[in-house]
Formats: C-alpha cells, sequence, structure tokens
C-alpha cells in the first residue's frame, strides 16, 4: 500500500502538517495574510482563473505556458486580487520560456501586500501551497520537496489542472517559489528526468524563488533577505 510521508489536518483555523511524527503548523494569521497576495490575469466574472502570486511590492509572478503564453515584454496586463477584486494595471517585466513564469511589474503604486522571501527551498522541506479553485477561492495544499535542482523542486503534493501560478510558502510564511503544473522540462545537469515526472506522475513542480527575484533583478537588499547571498541559478 502506498503511503505519504505527511498527513493533512485542517483543524481550528490553522493547516496542521503531520511530517514524519512531527508536527508543523501555520496559523490563521498566517494564512489569511498570504491570502491577500492572490490575483488573476482573468477577470473576475470568468469562470476560470488563471493564478498571479505577489511576491514583492512591485512584483508578482504567475505561469508563461497557455493562455499566457502569448505575452510580450512591456504588455499591460491587468490582475484582479482574489479576495477583494481590486484591479490593478501591471507590465510583462520578464519572461522565462524555459522557466515557465512571467514577471509582473505594477505600473503606479506598490500592490497592498507582500510577502517575506528569507525561506529556502530544499529537500524534506515541508510546504503550503495556496492557489485558486474553480469559484474564485484560496485553495490550500501541502507536501514535501522530494527531489530538488538548481532551480526546480519536485513536491509531494498532488498536482492539478488549475494549480499553474500556485504560491509556495515554508511554515513561516516565506515566499518559496511557485507551482507550474504540467509543463514539461528538460535538464541537461541529468539530476533526474523531471520531464518524465511531468508525463506520468501528478507530483507538483515548483521553480524556486531565487530564480524568480534574480528575473526580477532584486538584490538581497531590497527583498530583505537579511543579507543572504542570492546564487545566480540558470534553468
Amino acid at each position: 500500500m502506498n503511503t505519504h510521508p505527511f498527513i493533512d489536518i485542517f483543524f481550528k483555523g490553522k493547516i496542521w502538517n503531520l511530517y514524519f511524527f512531527s508536527l508543523i503548523i501555520m496559523d490563521d494569521l498566517e494564512c489569511r495574510a498570504i491570502e491577500q497576495l492572490l490575483f488573476t490575469t482573468s477577470h473576475p466574472s470568468n469562470s476560470l482563473n488563471f493564478c498571479v502570486i505577489v511576491f514583492h511590492p512591485q512584483f508578482a509572478v504567475t505561469f508563461r505556458h497557455p493562455p499566457h503564453h502569448n505575452f510580450v515584454k512591456n504588455e499591460i496586463v491587468k490582475v484582479w486580487n482574489v479576495l477583494n477584486r481590486m484591479e490593478y494595471e501591471t507590465t510583462v517585466f520578464e519572461i522565462s520560456t524555459e522557466c515557465d513564469f512571467i514577471v509582473l511589474k505594477i505600473i503606479s503604486g506598490t500592490f497592498p501586500h507582500s510577502p517575506r522571501l528569507n525561506g529556502s527551498l530544499y529537500r524534506g522541506q515541508v510546504y503550503f501551497q495556496v492557489g485558486v479553485n474553480g469559484v474564485r477561492e484560496p485553495f490550500w495544499k501541502t507536501g514535501v520537496i522530494s527531489e530538488k535542482t538548481m532551480s526546480f523542486a519536485v513536491g509531494t503534493s498532488l498536482g492539478s489542472p488549475g494549480d499553474s501560478g500556485s504560491g509556495v510558502f515554508d511554515q513561516n510564511g516565506n515566499f518559496i517559489g511557485i507551482s507550474t503544473a504540467k509543463q514539461t522540462f528538460i535538464f541537461a545537469n541529468g539530476n533526474f528526468a523531471l520531464c518524465e515526472l511531468a508525463d506520468f506522475q501528478p507530483y507538483t513542480k515548483i521553480t524556486d524563488a531565487i530564480v524568480i527575484i534574480h528575473a526580477a533583478k532584486l538584490t538581497a537588499i531590497n527583498c530583505s533577505r537579511s543579507g543572504r547571498q542570492f546564487r545566480r541559478l540558470q534553468c
């Protein structure tokens, strides 16, 4: 019988994760704060929701594959907050075809909320993933990082349609990456065949936040990473 090394429990406004007999939680206030980072490129009246996650006061990130594959740099893209439906105008700041993400920059002012960026992505880590479900409400999953390359990871939460662009956070609420759904990737480093996982196993593929932060041309100072030195990573 197949078993997972974790069990998710939703109890008294908290997400609890039992992992190797350790209790890992994210409290209610942290969950509600993270949900304020959720946006979509689709209008609130649309039956489909294409997720965007804010990771910096001026920047957000989403997936690059369809229906976002026709976006071009400097194009104006409207995004809508999932909770209050407020509209913001952004421009396409950077596109990574190889890593399957698009960085958006707000045109005027800043986003009202942004996450901490003091976390890191590593094997054996418990993570919390938040996206948008079919009725335009925040939807949570959790899992464990089972594989890791320089710029990507594979998590044990089961991937499903609509996961693209979901934000991935550690137990302290630090932004550590985004889910990039079922797009197939091929790596030159030979660590493991992620393209095979994408084709045959419904695991979650996660793009490391460090790659996204570099694409936004941000530094450790304006990202408040407590002096942590970034490594420039390539897909």
